[in-house]
Order: structure tokens, then sequence, then C-alpha cells
């Protein structure tokens, strides 16, 4: 529609003839951004907790390591 706008009017499109197709098109695109935010920040989250999760586990597998060395002093 903002195209389309400055084909029809050419030199008004310089005093403000297009600019409720440019603000339609910004808040379109403003949107856009904060759900590519948000599906970014969850899958953050998702991967944080992956990682977590993962240290704990080695964590724990090598605490048990520990305490079969010291079992078998």
């Amino acid at each position: 529609a903002l195209l389309q706008c400055h084909r029809d009017h050419p030199m008004a499109k310089f005093i403000g003839a297009c600019n409720k197709h440019k603000a339609d098109l910004d808040s379109c695109f403003k949107a856009e951004k904060v759900r590519r935010r948000d599906d970014n920040a969850a899958r953050a989250r998702e991967r944080i907790a992956k990682r977590d999760a993962e240290k704990e586990r080695e964590r724990e597998r090598l605490e048990r390591g520990l305490r079969m060395l010291e079992e078998m002093k």
C-alpha cells in the first residue's frame, strides 16, 4: 500500500500524503520484531535450562566418581 501511495502521489508523499500507510507498515514491522524477540528469548531460556541441566548431571557424575575413589581408599 505504501509503494502504491508513493506511485499515486509522487509529490504529495513529501508532505505526508502517505503517512498513514507508513505508520501501518511500521506498526507491522514492530509487531514482527516483538514476536521474533520473544521467540528468541524463549529459545535462549530453553538452551540455558538444557545447559544447566547438563552441567548438573556432569557435576553429579563427578561427585559419584570421587565418592567411589574415596571408598576405595
